[in-house]
Order: structure tokens, then sequence, then C-alpha cells
């Protein structure tokens, strides 16, 4: 069974699928395929030369999603955002992650790295583009579905939001969150989907 965020048709006329490889070769990666040109490219997690954004059980690819983030100058392609749920830092343990990742050929760079704040939540276990604010820049919600609230009832579940920019900073967080109504096990934020402007209000 392919997870329903971890497929994306992008850019180029739908032309070109990201499917996400969350279990390879323990660090996870993703396929690039390019429909017109019947080939592929295949990023390799263990491949990265910063360790600090690939470590073994991350789960990258776990979660994927496409958009364009202004302020990248000295890239032109659609942007890919990879979902790390496992990631652990060297301090904070299996905090989570997700990863900003510029091109589709042997020269993706990751420009920009997002973790969450508490152990075990699953931050970057579904993550969606869409724009949040109405302004028409790329906003990022990312899912870290098994947080618990700030009186510890566990897997409440919440949803963090970073603004596009438009400049250098590519994108910020605007230190708040969503959340369910914080049932035990509610898991909020398990399942994002961007249904666009569904009622003309200029926001998605």
């Amino acid at each position: 069974m392919i997870r329903n965020n971890i497929v994306h048709w992008i850019f180029q006329n739908n032309l070109v699928a990201i499917l996400g490889a969350p279990g390879m070769n323990e660090k996870g990666g993703y396929v690039s395929f390019n429909v017109s040109q019947f080939g592929y490219h295949i990023y390799k997690a263990e491949d990265g030369r910063d360790t600090k954004f690939f470590k073994p059980q991350s789960y990258m690819g776990y979660s994927t999603a496409v958009g364009h983030f202004s302020g990248l100058s000295s890239c032109n392609n659609d942007h890919i955002l990879m979902g790390m749920p496992r990631f652990a830092s060297s301090t904070d343990g299996h905090v989570g992650s997700v990863v900003l990742v510029c091109g589709f050929n042997q020269n993706m760079v990751i420009w920009k790295q997002f973790t969450g704040n508490q152990i075990g939540s699953g931050f970057g276990y579904n993550v969606i583009v869409c724009d949040y604010n109405g302004d028409g820049k790329d906003d990022i919600m990312v899912a870290a579905p098994f947080q618990r609230n700030p009186v510890g009832t566990a897997d409440t579940g919440a949803v963090y939001i970073f603004l596009g920019t438009g400049n250098i900073d590519i994108l910020k967080s605007i230190n708040a969150t969503l959340s369910g109504d914080n049932s035990p096990g509610g898991r909020f934020g398990t399942s994002m989907v961007n249904l666009g402007d569904i009622n003309a209000d200029g926001v998605d």
C-alpha cells in the first residue's frame, strides 16, 4: 500500500513524479520519475555529504510535498520537502525533521531543515504546501501527530506552520500551531491535504 502523502506529481505539465522511499538503505530517500523521458533518478540519503541531515532510521521520504519558494536565487526548479519523522539530533533524541531540497538530478542541494521540539512527536509524519495566509506565497504545514499537549496528554497531535517570505530567509515560523480537541490518542495532523481555495476567500 502506498500512503497518500508519499507520491507527488509536479511541474513540467505534471510529467515528473516524486516517490518517497523511507526504507531505502536505512536512511531513506526518494525517486524522481520523468514520464516524458521514461527516466528516473534515485536520491539516497546515505549519499548526502552533510551528516547532520541524514541519520539511520530517520525515514527520509515518509512524507513528501512540492512547492516553490522564492529566495532560492540559484534554484529555478520546484522544491521538494521530505519528511523524516524519526530523525534524531545528537542532543534532543527522535524529534523528527523536514528538509527542503532543490533540484531533480544528482546536484540536489539541501537548503533548509526544520526540526521538531518533542521526542516521539512524529514531526514530519505529514507535510503539505499551501497558501495559508493568502499572500500568494507557498507556505508549509508540518504534522506531529504523536505530540503531547502542554499538560502531557499523549498523542493529541499538532500541526506547525512555516510561512513563505519571498526573501533569502525562505521560510519562517509564525510560532503558532494548530491542534485538535486535545483528546488522548486523537493524533491531530495524521492526514492533511490542500483542498485549495474552496470558499473563494483568497486563502487555501
